[in-house]
């Protein structure tokens, strides 16, 4: 997958909601590690929309 053919970009925290989102279509750009504001260590997910349509709500 290129970024030229991303539509739109959303990072997430966690793994069940990079899942979620993964399942309903988006495209893993990159994983990070970070701390929360509680300094509790997480991932973060950025994901890419790759269609012209808009994306689908994820709950």
């Amino acid at each position: 997958m290129s970024l030229n053919d991303t539509y739109k970009v959303k990072e997430v925290a966690g793994e069940i909601e990079a899942n979620k989102h993964i399942d309903a279509g988006w495209e893993l750009l990159a994983v990070a590690g970070g701390v929360d504001v509680d300094k509790i260590p997480v991932f973060l997910y950025s994901l890419g929309w790759t269609s012209e349509e808009n994306p689908p709500h994820i709950r």
